[in-house]
């Protein structure tokens, strides 16, 4: 997806990638090192509710990596998001698994998280 945004070469729009793997940084000042353990471990330059739209794909389905994921989420966006992530086991009651559950409990629990 991040390729697909940077091929529209425009001005009127910034991207980054948060991501873990080093390898990205071929991306440049784009590429921004991002550890889910550390969720608001942040470059300064990365303003509260500074993204029109985050777009996020967890590294891991665990309740731990999208409670923390979630709240980078909800530091970074002004409230549009896309999360791309695989099937998550219904024992695990995190508040991201309504996007696949669409269970009334979680999506509650979600915009709690994402509205404190």
């Amino acid at each position: 997806m991040y390729q697909k945004l940077k091929e529209q070469d425009r001005k009127d729009f910034s991207v980054y990638i948060l991501e873990y793997d080093r390898r990205f940084a071929v991306y440049g000042e784009e590429f921004i090192f991002y550890d889910y353990n550390h969720p608001l471990n942040l470059p300064e330059n990365l303003l509260p509710h500074s993204f029109d739209i985050v777009i996020a794909d967890p590294p891991y389905l665990s309740e731990e990596c999208l409670q923390k994921t979630a709240e980078t989420i909800k530091y970074l966006t002004k409230g549009k998001i896309l999360l791309c992530t695989g099937i998550i086991n219904k024992s695990i009651r995190s508040p991201l698994s309504i996007f696949f559950s669409l269970s009334k409990d979680k999506l509650t629990a979600l915009r709690k998280i994402l509205t404190q």
